[in-house]
């Protein structure tokens, strides 16, 4: 996977589990650089484009983890 995707995915994880008013703000600053610096390197990309493809990508990587969680705990 693209470590610029992952990263973000990353970030919008964080986002969606702060458990705390501090922890979400933090998370959501870091989530804002990380999109801001993905628009800026890539400028023929909308912001609305990319929030739909880090959700997209963020689905997949859910069930990815997912499965593999399970795979290891029936080992």
């Amino acid at each position: 996977m693209n470590p610029e995707l992952l990263a973000l995915i990353e970030a919008f994880e964080s986002l969606r589990e702060a458990p705390a008013a501090q922890d979400e703000a933090q998370a959501l600053a870091k989530f804002e650089s990380l999109v801001q610096a993905c628009l800026e390197r890539n400028p023929n990309v909308s912001r609305d484009s990319l929030e739909r493809t880090i959700a997209l990508a963020h689905g997949r990587w859910c069930k990815a983890e997912d499965a593999l969680r399970q795979r290891r705990s029936t080992t």
